[in-house]
């Protein structure tokens, strides 16, 4: 197991980050060598945290060392502040494009990752499901397929948000990270109308796999995106069982986002 971090200035941040990336075992264990995972060179996935999160949390929190052994998969993770992974007004702010475009770019000169889209993933939880989500759309030519874990939907709700609201952040925090609130829903930063740009012009929509729990708080927001997904005859799986909105029920269905999107390739 190699892990290592790396401190790249960014362009699209104006400053200094750091990108933390997990490598599975070289040589491989005898019992990993036998795995169809290992007889394919290796593959990438960029994993994004959720709200208050870090790519450093992922990495001590969210067992990617199981996921690059047990997968043969280079696992990248880096901070988003609390983003939503877009890119916001002002300098510094292109959050959107560091993830979709200048990490990919940088590793793939630096550390031969991100070689092709086939080869390449990106999942999240929660802030980093819709993340996995508006990235994986946004720049799909980067990303063969999208994991999105109890994503935070929230352009469903900021949409209805007046001045004054506050509940986990408050009023400004949402106008600023998503824009007007009355626009939202038909701004690019609503995943929903990505996917119909991305139709009309012909571009190639990656798998999704999707996952919540019918506990968790925002199950209705991703039962919302799925049947739009389905109405636009998209290809995707979204798999709902009890659960709440926390790691318990995330890391397994990580997994399990993994696993499916693997057997598409």
């Amino acid at each position: 197991m190699l892990q290592m971090t790396i401190t790249m200035f960014s362009q699209s941040l104006q400053r200094h980050t750091d990108v933390f990336v997990s490598l599975p075992p070289d040589p491989p264990s005898e019992e990993d060598q036998k795995s169809p995972y290992y007889q394919r060179p290796l593959k990438t996935i960029l994993m994004l945290h959720g709200y208050n999160g870090s790519g450093r949390g992922v990495m001590l929190t969210w067992n990617v060392q199981n996921f690059a052994t047990k997968y043969n998969l280079a696992v990248v993770c880096a901070s988003a502040e609390n983003s939503f992974y877009l890119n916001q007004k002002g300098t510094g702010r292109a959050y959107g494009d560091f993830f979709g475009i200048e990490l990919p770019s940088f590793l793939r000169k630096h550390l031969g990752l991100f070689l092709s889209r086939e080869d390449t993933l990106i999942a999240g939880f929660s802030m980093g499901g819709f993340g996995s989500l508006h990235v994986g759309m946004s720049h799909s030519e980067q990303f063969g397929g999208i994991i999105a874990v109890s994503s935070a939907m929230l352009p469903y709700s900021v949409a209805q948000m007046k001045p004054g609201h506050n509940d986990t952040a408050d009023y400004d925090y949402y106008k600023q990270t998503f824009g007007e609130p009355g626009e939202v829903l038909q701004s690019t930063n609503n995943p929903e109308i990505l996917l119909m740009n991305m139709k009309r012009e012909g571009h190639s929509i990656p798998p999704i796999y999707m996952a919540c729990g019918t506990e968790d708080m925002l199950f209705e927001h991703n039962q919302k995106f799925a049947c739009f997904l389905r109405e636009q005859k998209i290809s995707f799986r979204f798999d709902t069982e009890p659960g709440l909105h926390n790691q318990e029920f995330a890391i397994p269905h990580l997994d399990t986002g993994i696993r499916y999107l693997l057997s598409l390739s």
